[in-house]
């Protein structure tokens, strides 16, 4: 006896939708095959009130938002060959490129939160890149004749997803590093041979190491499954059944959090009779919840099952799936239904809108009330048209023939983080509603100055990426032009190099007053941002390569102290081999202008010599210069002061010290003659 959502046995296959390939960017159009919505008003904890716009039916079985901004939906009809994705840019639905059908079958779709990347499983070969978005990424095989079918993702970055599904041998795991793929040993289940050995249909991760998977395995009667990823190995956790002679399938699961998930399936007793089926992880234990069905009247077999489940939060929930019954008589043909669930943190409800002739099959919800659910036969189903349906109406994307235009936009660059004030020119903005980037975000401070003008502050993205900007109006969205309407993120920093490194100084000493040209050499000098010796910055310092700085030693005190270069890499370590020494350097007179003069005193005398800066006093013998001035550290003059006849040495005075007594330095006070 079969249970629900097995899917038939092929190979699988994996594509990804990275943001560095940029298919999705182009014209907005009308799909020939229609993009149909569903609307309700938004509500704080349920969904209610569906409305449809009924048009084509493209097949889809997944879809995923990782913002209001950005979803993906993909699916396939093998019955025509052909393969629909479409994704939500934040101002209209757009139909996408993907490799065709039957080679590939989309059964699943992940968008990691905040980003655009997204990846894509299912069944079929592998294919080649396709060139326009959806890129085929090679997994690997199980081997045997049968290499699987991935059944579910759940990505929580661009660099780690979590694939589920099923080979010959029972459930199958694959993991995405950011770069390859490969399989993760499942543990053995309590299937048997000839029966179901596993299937796991469902898989959320909340992070790198916190996954849960469900599914079933069994013999005669599937009974449910689930699977816990601590970060480093799968293991199996008891999970709680309706009956053991029934089916019980769990075919999709959303956690908010490691220890808050809902999973959702269904119990059937016969091919002709199932009831939903809820069960809720608190961390611990799963346990089953109570859950809605409907009722067609007495002696009315329904299969009711629910096949997709999303929790914005753990106290909001939407659940879709389908009920299949007959009407009338034995014998009557049976009839399809959309069946939609909600929980307000308390209770399951059904939502009382089953009145389309086809079932959801997946749901994505960004918010409580902001939800985007899909169907084989019901095309995109929008829980909020005034977060996405943008203003293509239940026909679809606007095609654009007004007048709204993008021409420039000033500045075109900014930093990654956001926050970068920007004009934008153009034509027709008046009444402007939303400025979106394609990266999932919306403008902020967004100003319509006039019909050609509009000043608006950048959102965050992705470094060293350009975004398409879309304005949006009552009369419709701008086209993507790809020159004039593109802001580029800055591309991060290089990360800094290791810190810098001293080998050696020269000279290595120099006096206490400064001004010694030091030439410093190491390595990792580039981007040197300051130079001390000691605690006292340099003076002047240039790099003259990554392993050379000179630098000029600031005025100190007498002593050893570290020179240390400081880098975006950080500080050199302190050694031997950057110590430079200030050597206290006492003024030096090597010879006076003038060697005599009068005992009144009042003869200008040019002192020479050495170390004269900061000079402090000039005597003449034991009596002060009537005046002085410190023309250079080499130069000084003075004025001589009046005292009696006789020879004296002139000493100058600095913070260092006093000059010593020479015959270089002695002046001869003479009597006037008559």
């Amino acid at each position: 006896m079969m249970g629900i959502g097995r899917r038939p046995k092929h190979a699988r296959a994996i594509m990804r939708l990275s943001v560095a390939v940029v298919s999705l960017l182009v014209v907005a159009g009308t799909s020939p095959f229609g993009v149909i919505a569903a609307l309700t008003p938004a509500a704080a904890a349920a969904n209610t009130n569906w409305s449809y716009a009924v048009g084509g039916s493209q097949g889809l079985v997944a879809v995923s938002c990782s913002s209001v901004a950005s979803c993906a939906a993909v699916g396939s009809l093998t019955s025509v060959a052909q393969n629909f994705t479409y994704a939500w840019n934040g101002a209209f639905w757009e139909s996408t490129t993907s490799p065709t059908a039957p080679t590939w079958q989309p059964l699943a779709v992940s968008c990691a939160p905040g980003s655009f990347f997204c990846v894509a499983v299912g069944q079929g070969t592998e294919d080649s890149t396709n060139g326009n978005g959806w890129t085929n990424v090679p997994s690997p095989n199980t081997g045997g004749t049968y290499a699987g079918t991935l059944d579910a993702v759940s990505c929580t970055s661009a660099s780690f997803c979590m694939a589920t599904g099923s080979y010959a041998n029972g459930p199958l795991i694959e993991q995405w590093n950011g770069s390859t793929w490969s399989v993760v040993p499942s543990p053995t289940t309590n299937g048997t041979p000839g029966g179901n050995l596993g299937v796991l249909l469902g898989v959320s991760c909340t992070s790198p190491s916190s996954c849960i998977a469900v599914g079933s395995a069994g013999g005669l009667y599937n009974q449910t499954l689930t699977e816990q990823w601590n970060g480093t190995s799968w293991s199996i956790l008891p999970s709680p059944n309706t009956s053991t002679t029934v089916n019980n399938d769990l075919a999709a699961i959303s956690c908010t959090t490691a220890s808050a998930c809902a999973a959702v399936g269904a119990a059937s007793s016969s091919a002709i009779a199932a009831q939903t089926l809820i069960e809720q992880w608190n961390g611990a234990t799963w346990s089953i919840v109570p859950s809605p069905n409907p009722v067609f009247g007495a002696g009315v077999n329904a299969f009711n099952q629910l096949s997709g489940v999303s929790c914005p939060t753990a106290s909001a929930c939407s659940a879709v799936g389908q009920t299949t019954f007959a009407p009338g008589p034995p014998g009557d043909p049976y009839t399809t239904q959309s069946l939609m669930e909600q929980w307000d943190g308390t209770a399951w409800s059904l939502d009382p809108t089953l009145n389309q002739s086809a079932g959801f099959t997946g749901v994505s919800c960004v918010t409580a009330s902001a939800c985007v659910a899909v169907g084989s036969a019901i095309g995109i189903a929008i829980s909020d048209p005034t977060t996405f349906l943008g203003h293509g109406g239940d026909s679809g994307p606007v095609s654009n023939t007004g007048p709204v235009t993008i021409t420039g936009i000033s500045p075109n660059s900014g930093p990654a983080a956001g926050g970068t004030s920007i004009t934008i020119t153009g034509t027709g903005f008046t009444g402007t509603e939303l400025v979106t980037f394609w990266n999932g975000e919306l403008a902020t401070n967004v100003v319509v100055v006039n019909d050609s003008t509009i000043t608006a502050t950048t959102p965050s993205g992705l470094p060293g990426y350009g975004s398409l900007v879309f304005v949006t109006t009552p009369l419709g969205t701008s086209p993507p032009v790809t020159t004039t309407d593109v802001f580029t993120w800055a591309a991060a920093p290089p990360p800094p190099g290791p810190a810098p490194t001293i080998t050696s100084l020269s000279p290595t000493s120099g006096p206490s007053t400064g001004g010694t040209s030091v030439s410093v050499k190491g390595t990792g000098f580039n981007g040197a941002t300051k130079v001390l010796f000691g605690t006292v910055p340099a003076s002047s310092f240039s790099v003259s390569s990554s392993t050379r700085i000179t630098a000029v030693a600031p005025a100190e005190a007498a002593g050893a102290t570290d020179v240390t270069v400081t880098t975006p890499g950080g500080t050199s370590a302190v050694v031997t081999a950057d110590q430079f020494t200030s050597i206290l350097t006492l003024p030096v007179v090597s010879s006076l202008s003038q060697t005599s003069g009068p005992t009144a005193g009042g003869t200008t005398v040019t002192i020479k010599g050495t170390g004269f800066n900061g000079a402090t006093q000039v005597s003449f013998g034991t009596v002060p210069a009537s005046s002085f001035s410190v023309s250079s550290s080499t130069r000084i003059t003075a004025v001589a002061p009046a005292e009696a006849a006789g020879t004296v040495d002139v000493v100058v005075r600095t913070a260092n010290g006093t000059s010593t007594t020479s015959s270089d330095d002695q002046f001869t006070y003479r009597n006037r003659s008559h």
